[in-house]
């Protein structure tokens, strides 16, 4: 069985062996779709796109730019206190 796990994998090795020249002329398109459509590149990314389109976005746009295009960001959960009703 294959899964979206493998499949990344199988990806990011495959670039990771590639020209880097070409390795970064993909981190450049990258760079330069984010920069185009943001509000596209940002779903893209995010954990509201597809999963495979989420992974892939992330494998390839990593394992292709030396350092990371844009900081992606930190997901966090807060929980907050139940406030109690005002009494007047």
């Amino acid at each position: 069985m294959t899964d979206v796990v493998d499949l990344c994998a199988s990806i990011e090795n495959m670039i990771r062996t590639a020209d880097p020249s070409r390795r970064r002329a993909v981190a450049r398109a990258f760079d330069g779709y984010a920069h185009s459509f943001p509000a596209n590149y940002e779903w893209a990314v995010s954990g509201q796109a597809p999963a495979l389109l989420h992974f892939l976005m992330g494998a390839i746009e990593m394992t292709c730019a030396e350092a990371p295009s844009k900081p992606k960001p930190n997901l966090r959960v807060v929980e907050f206190k139940k406030m109690e009703p005002a009494h007047v």
